[in-house]
C-alpha cells in the first residue's frame, strides 16, 4: 500500500483482511476504493464489495444473517486476488 496506493487488488485483498478481522465498515472502505480504482470492472471486487455492504446494512440486526446461513471463506483467485466466497460454492461441506 505505501508503494503503490492506488493499486486496486491490493485495496481488495486489505478489504478482504478487514472483513475476515471482523471491521465489516472498513472492509466496504477499502472494497469501494478499489472498485473506483478498478472502474467497476474487476469481478471479484465486485463480489466482494457486494457482501460486505450487505453485512453492513444487516448490523442493525442483533446477529447477521446470510442467505441459508451460509458462512464466507477467503479463497485465493489467480494472481494473489483474494475473494469472500460462500462456503457452498467452493464445495466445502457443512460439517454440521
Amino acid at each position: 500500500m505505501d508503494i503503490d496506493p492506488n493499486f486496486a487488488i491490493a485495496r481488495n485483498n486489505l478489504g478482504v483482511l478487514l472483513y475476515e478481522l471482523g471491521d465489516i465498515s472498513g472492509a466496504v472502505s477499502e472494497f469501494e476504493i478499489a472498485y473506483a480504482l478498478s472502474d467497476g470492472l474487476n469481478r471479484d471486487i465486485s463480489t466482494n464489495l457486494g457482501i460486505a455492504e450487505t453485512v453492513t446494512a444487516q448490523t442493525d440486526v442483533e446477529t447477521i444473517v446470510t442467505e441459508d446461513n451460509v458462512t464466507f471463506d477467503v479463497i485465493r483467485f489467480g494472481h494473489g486476488v483474494f475473494r469472500l466466497t460462500p462456503r457452498n460454492i467452493v464445495g466445502e461441506e457443512d460439517p454440521t
